[in-house]
């Protein structure tokens, strides 16, 4: 029996440059990542997050140290909503879980939209060769 693949789950987060250029805090960055009207609680856990894992010991956190602080500082945030947070922030990569045991912040968010700003520098720049050339044409094609 044929096993499925795994099914990727995309993430929309809103982005663009005047709203890159207006973020000054946390906040600013939950409306990035959460965009819609509706994703107050979801923002609410992401500020959680981002701040428990700020302010502990080691920049690490445990799960039941998260549900701890969940239940310390904002009861109105169900566990349920904290784990859809922290799947996103995963998925997207501000953070990770290390060891199966502690989450911490990661550097893959960072490092893609590096990558994603060199890529677009890159494709900018025209190439010289006519072969290279006709064949960036001939994607008109393939829309």
């Amino acid at each position: 029996m044929k096993r499925q693949g795994k099914t990727i789950i995309s993430t929309k987060i809103e982005v663009n440059k005047d709203k890159i250029y207006r973020t000054q805090d946390i906040h600013d960055l939950s409306y990035l990542i959460f965009p819609n009207k509706n994703a107050k609680d979801l923002r609410g856990a992401f500020i959680l997050i981002f701040l428990s894992i700020k302010y502990s010991l080691g920049k690490k956190l445990t799960t039941p140290d998260l549900n701890d602080l969940r239940i310390q500082k904002s009861l109105d945030i169900s566990q349920k909503t904290l784990w859809k947070a922290r799947a996103v922030m995963a998925r997207i990569g501000i953070i990770e879980c290390r060891d199966g045991i502690y989450w911490q912040f990661s550097s893959r968010f960072g490092k893609s939209l590096k990558n994603l700003a060199e890529k677009v520098d890159q494709v900018m720049v025209p190439i010289g060769n006519t072969e290279l050339e006709e064949k960036e044409w001939h994607l008109l094609l393939y829309r």
